[in-house]
C-alpha cells in the first residue's frame, strides 16, 4: 500500500509542478529561471495602435511604451493592396543614429500619420505596417495590421488577419468568427485523435485498454470511459486556463511552454522512470489509480480512469500533433470562452476512441482478451517509457547542462532507493529518499541556458540580427524548433538536414537563422506572437528587398515545398 501511495506522489507532484507555473513568483520573482533574460513587452502591448476615420481621411494614432520607439522610415500604408505611402502627412521625428539604418527618425511616447480622402466604396480595407525597438536592444519584425473601413467611411475595424481578395471586408469577417471556429474545432478534434499514437503516450494508453477488456460489466465499462474522458478533458481545459492567463498577465508564451523548464521535463522524466519501474514489477501500482492489475472497487476504477486521463495528457506534452497547430493558434486569438472550447475538443478527441469501445459492443470483441502474456506485455512497455525518460534527459541537457542532466539522473538514483527498503526503519527512509529526490528537482540549478543548435549554414536568432539582414536586403529563412518538439526534429532530419536543402540556401543566397526555443526566450515568443502562433514548428521565409512579412510555409514539411519556395525568391 505504501508503495502505491509512493507512486502517486511522484505522480501528484509532476502534475502539481505544471499547475504552480501559474504562480506569480516562477515568472516574476528574481530567483527564477527566467531572470537572465530582459522581459520584453510583446509587440502589441509595446505599440497600441487606435485608428480613426472620416471625410478628410483615416488617422492611425500608436501610443508608445516607454523606452521603445517607431521609425519614421518603416511607415507604410496600402489601400486596397495599392501604396499610397507617397501621400501620408507625417510630422518629424526626433533624429537618432541606429546601429543599422543610420541615421534617422524615431517616435517615442506617440505617433500619428494621416492619409488622404478616401473615396467611398463597398470593399475597402487598409494595410498599416510598422516597425519599432526597445531600448534595451530589442527590434521586433516590420508588422502589418489590417482595417476594414465601412462604405459610408464612418466606421474603421481591425481585422484579425489579412482578408482574402475574393472576399468582401464583410465576408471576412463573418469567416473569422464562424466557419474558422468550426474548422479549428474539428482540427482539434482530429489532432487528439492523433495525440493516441504518440510514442510518449500509447504505452500508458495501451495499459488503459488492457484494464477496459478486464471490465466484464458493461455499466462498469462506460463509467469508466467517461471518468477518463472527464480527465482528460479537464486536464486540457485547465492547461489553457492557464495559459490565457499567463498572456493576460502580459508573459510572452506559447503552446509547450511548460516544457521550456528544465525542472519540469525532469518532472517527466521521474514520472516516465516510475511508470516503467511499475510496468515492469518493480513497484507495485495498484488498479485503483492505473486501471491494471488486482481487482479494485467501483469508486477506485473510476478514480483510476480519471487520474489515467490527467497522466495521459501530461505525458502527451512533448509529443504535440501538428494538425493541433493551427487550431489552438486560433484559440489563444479568440474570446477565452472560444479558447476552451477549442482546447475541450481537443481533449474530446483524446478520449473518443474509449468511449467508442465502451459504446459499441462489437467493438469489444477485438479487445486482448486477459491471460499471461499481458503481463509479460506490460513489461515491455517499460522499455518506451524509459527511453522516452533517456530522450528529455537530452532535453534538460539542453536547457540546464550536464549538471542539469545528473541532478535529474540523481534524483532518478534516489526514487529507486526509496522503492528498496524495507521494513519499519525502512518506511522512514522512503520519505527521506523521496523529498530528497523532489528537492534535487526544484534545485535552482535546473536553469536554461541557450544553447541553439548549430551548423555550418546557420546563425543563432535574435531581433537584431534578423533586422540587420533585413535591413541588408537578405532573403531570412527562420526555423523555429526546440529539442522537445518532435515534429521539429523529424522536419530537420528529413528536409532541413539534408544536402538538396542546404544546396538551395547556398544557391538561393538565403540566410538560415535557427530559433531554438527549448528554453525560455522572450524574442521568440515575441516572434510567434507576430505571426499569431502560439507553438512550433514555425517556418519562415522573408523575400529579398522588402519590408513585407514573411510567408508561412506548412507544419509539414516536405522537400519539394521548401526547394520550390526558396527557389522563387
Amino acid at each position: 500500500m505504501f508503495k502505491q501511495k509512493v507512486y502517486q506522489l511522484f505522480f501528484l507532484v509532476s502534475v502539481l509542478i505544471s499547475s504552480a507555473m501559474a504562480n506569480d513568483d516562477i515568472f516574476a520573482s528574481s530567483d527564477n529561471i527566467f531572470s537572465n533574460q530582459v522581459d520584453f513587452l510583446p509587440v502589441e502591448q509595446a505599440y497600441q495602435i487606435s485608428p480613426s476615420i472620416g471625410p478628410k481621411g483615416a488617422s492611425f494614432y500608436w501610443t508608445i511604451a516607454p523606452e521603445y520607439y517607431l521609425y519614421k522610415h518603416a511607415f507604410k500604408v496600402e489601400l486596397n493592396g495599392i501604396d499610397i505611402t507617397n501621400s501620408l502627412e507625417i510630422a518629424e521625428g526626433l533624429p537618432k543614429t541606429d546601429e543599422y539604418f543610420g541615421d534617422v527618425e524615431v517616435y517615442y511616447q506617440q505617433a500619428m500619420i494621416e492619409t488622404p480622402a478616401i473615396k467611398a466604396q463597398d470593399k475597402l480595407v487598409l494595410t498599416v505596417t510598422s516597425q519599432g525597438c526597445a531600448d534595451a536592444g530589442l527590434c521586433y519584425p516590420p508588422r502589418q495590421q489590417y482595417f476594414k473601413v465601412n462604405a459610408d467611411l464612418t466606421v474603421i475595424t481591425e481585422l484579425n488577419s489579412a482578408p482574402s481578395s475574393t472576399l468582401t471586408a464583410d465576408d471576412a469577417d463573418q469567416t473569422d468568427t464562424s466557419i474558422t471556429l468550426i474548422i479549428a474545432i474539428a482540427m482539434a478534434f482530429v489532432g487528439g485523435l492523433i495525440l493516441n499514437l504518440m510514442p510518449c503516450v500509447l504505452p500508458v494508453l495501451t495499459l488503459k485498454v488492457f484494464s477496459l477488456s478486464q471490465q466484464k460489466n458493461s455499466r462498469d465499462l462506460k463509467l469508466q470511459a467517461w471518468a477518463y474522458t472527464a480527465g482528460v478533458i479537464a486536464s486540457f481545459v485547465f492547461i489553457a486556463a492557464l495559459l490565457i492567463a499567463l498572456k493576460a498577465s502580459g508573459q510572452a508564451i506559447g503552446w509547450g511552454f511548460q516544457l521550456q523548464s528544465a525542472w519540469f521535463v525532469g518532472a517527466l522524466v521521474y514520472l516516465f522512470f516510475v511508470l516503467g519501474l511499475g510496468m515492469f514489477g518493480s513497484l507495485e501500482i495498484g488498479s485503483s489509480f492505473m486501471g491494471t492489475g488486482q481487482a479494485a472497487t467501483e469508486q477506485g476504477g473510476v478514480k483510476g480512469s480519471f487520474f489515467t486521463g490527467v497522466l495521459a495528457t501530461v505525458v502527451a506534452s512533448p509529443c504535440t500533433a501538428p494538425f493541433m497547430g493551427t487550431a489552438l493558434g486560433f484559440a489563444v486569438a479568440q474570446d477565452w470562452y472560444t479558447a476552451l472550447l477549442v482546447f475541450a475538443s481537443l481533449g474530446a478527441g483524446m478520449a473518443f476512441p474509449f468511449l467508442l469501445l465502451s459504446y459499441w459492443p462489437k467493438l469489444q470483441q477485438y479487445l486482448p482478451k486477459p491471460g499471461q502474456w499481458m503481463e509479460r506485455f506490460k513489461q515491455f512497455m517499460a522499455f518506451p517509457l524509459w527511453a522516452t525518460a533517456i530522450w528529455l534527459l537530452t532535453v534538460v541537457t539542453a536547457q540546464a547542462g550536464s549538471l542539469g542532466m545528473a541532478i535529474i539522473l540523481c534524483g532518478c538514483l534516489l526514487i529507486a532507493m526509496a522503492i528498496w527498503f524495507r521494513g519499519n526503519f525502512g518506511q522512514v527512509l522512503k520519505i527521506i529518499f523521496a523529498l530528497l529526490a523532489i528537492g534535487l528537482l526544484l534545485s535552482p540549478q535546473l536553469r536554461p541556458t541557450n544553447n541553439p543548435s548549430q551548423s555550418n549554414l546557420s546563425n543563432a536568432y535574435s531581433a537584431e540580427k534578423l533586422a540587420q539582414l533585413r535591413s541588408e536586403g537578405k532573403a531570412v529563412f527562420i526555423n523555429v524548433t526546440a529539442d522537445w518538439c518532435i515534429t521539429c526534429k523529424v522536419n530537420e532530419q528529413i528536409v532541413l538536414g539534408t544536402q538538396e536543402f542546404e544546396d538551395a540556401v547556398m544557391i538561393n543566397d538565403v540566410s538560415y537563422i535557427i530559433a531554438d526555443w527549448t528554453s525560455y526566450d522572450s524574442e521568440i515568443s515575441t516572434l510567434l506572437a507576430q505571426y499569431r502562433r502560439t507553438g512550433i514548428p514555425l517556418y519562415l521565409l522573408f523575400p529579398k528587398n522588402s519590408a513585407e512579412n514573411a510567408r508561412v510555409l506548412p507544419q509539414i514539411l516536405t522537400k519539394d515545398t521548401v526547394i520550390s519556395a526558396l527557389n522563387s525568391l
